[in-house]
């Protein structure tokens, strides 16, 4: 027994709907990672002016902040995060943060040691996403130590860094991800009892998905030194700081909401069982 026109085309319009039903609930997935890192180690002060370490076990420290957030945008001020993790300290700090749920996750560490020959800052974010969910992640390091200008002159100032590698995997979604090293350098007032900024340097890379012609995306590692010069006078309390931020934001792509292929199916049956009834 022949199956008649209209019969046919029910049997297409439900195979079209059962495929669609299937593949529609598939899962894109997006992931990034970032790092960045500073030897502490290779600060060095020349020139023909003078320092003295002020106060070294009270007048320095080490800062880490690490930071997750169940979104796309990475908020100006970290501590607005769904989950922030700060430790400061004199020597060494490591600060992390998570979060996550089935969809997908954030981590983020800031980590500042003394390892023999290293004495790093290193900052580290990652974020993974799927199910048309978003996430970004957030860390950073740093460390300062306070100087006594003791002969006048110039003083250079130079600190090496890496920033390490953007990692982007966005073929069904979407990566962004900033990797950033710097210094900063302030001198006190005395007259106005104050510190008043001198000099800061930074050099950064960041890069997106969607400014790329391809989805998977490895930026490859850079290495320097941040290097300023400052006019000091003797008796001068300075502040030098230095440090690496890493930011990483994941989101899956948004296909068609289900419904929008149910009613191609919908109208494809009713164009068939129209067809029939002009017969």
């Amino acid at each position: 027994m022949k199956m008649k026109y209209w019969q046919r085309s029910s049997a297409i319009t439900l195979s079209v709907f059962v495929i669609l039903g299937i593949t529609e609930g598939n899962s894109l997935a997006s992931s990034v990672s970032a790092s960045a890192e500073m030897s502490w180690a290779s600060l060095q002060i020349t020139g023909s002016g003078e320092v003295t370490a002020y106060n070294p076990t009270t007048w320095a420290s080490s800062v880490s902040r690490a930071g997750t957030y169940e979104d796309w945008t990475i908020p100006t001020n970290p501590y607005v995060f769904d989950d922030i993790d700060d430790r400061a300290g004199i020597v060494s700090t490591f600060a992390d943060s998570s979060k996550a749920n089935t969809y997908g996750s954030a981590y983020g560490f800031g980590r500042t040691d003394t390892i023999p020959g290293q004495r790093n800052i290193i900052a580290s974010a990652s974020a993974f996403a799927t199910n048309y969910e978003d996430f970004s992640a957030i860390a950073t390091a740093e460390r300062d130590k306070y100087y006594q200008v003791t002969t006048t002159g110039d003083l250079i100032f130079s600190i090496n860094y890496t920033l390490d590698s953007i990692d982007i995997d966005a073929s069904d979604g979407y990566g962004w991800a900033d990797i950033l090293a710097y210094t900063y350098l302030y001198r006190y007032n005395s007259t106005k009892d104050k510190w008043v900024k001198i000099s800061i340097g930074t050099l950064t890379r960041e890069k997106a998905s969607d400014l790329i012609d391809f989805d998977d995306y490895i930026y490859g590692p850079k290495t320097g030194t941040i290097k300023f010069t400052y006019a000091a006078t003797a008796g001068q309390l300075l502040h030098f700081g230095a440090g690496v931020t890493a930011k990483a934001s994941a989101a899956s792509a948004v296909p068609l909401p289900g419904a929008v292929w149910l009613l191609g199916s919908g109208l494809l049956g009713m164009i068939a069982i129209r067809r029939k009834s002009a017969q």
